[in-house]
């Protein structure tokens, strides 16, 4: 959610109806990024201003062999999906996303929508990040 878009239109997508007994969770600044799928060590990693893709896939000590390295993305804090290449830069909070080979398939096979798969990898990340920070 973004609160400045949110307070600037009331009709915007951001605007939140709340209701009796939600909760508003505001988490700590992330001070990491991401890194799963297939790499050899997944992890979070602290966060370096200016650094790329390729350095935080060298420090979770690269591909393993079955991953597919032409569909990476990245999962901005906001839930919106970006595709990665080598030279892309990583933002505060990100979640690297290296799919295999076998889900890329998987995809072309028409066996699964790629919209599915990348809501459930978001929503699994969003779901680490929340556990991290919690048992922080």
């Amino acid at each position: 959610m973004r609160l400045d878009s949110a307070l600037r239109n009331k009709n915007s997508a951001d605007n939140l109806i709340l209701r009796d007994g939600d909760v508003i969770n505001i988490p700590l600044k992330p001070v990491t990024v991401g890194v799963a799928g297939a790499v050899l060590l997944p992890s979070n990693q602290l966060y370096a201003s200016g650094k790329t893709l390729k350095y935080y896939l060298d420090r979770s000590g690269g591909y393993t062999t079955d991953a597919d390295i032409n569909q990476v993305f990245i999962i901005r804090p906001t839930g919106n999906v970006t595709r990665a290449k080598s030279s892309t830069m990583i933002q505060l909070g990100d979640t690297i996303f290296v799919p295999t080979k076998v889900m890329v398939t998987n995809l072309t096979d028409g066996t699964a929508t790629f919209e599915k798969i990348v809501q459930q990898i978001t929503s699994g990340a969003i779901f680490f990040s929340l556990f991290n920070n919690l048992i922080k």
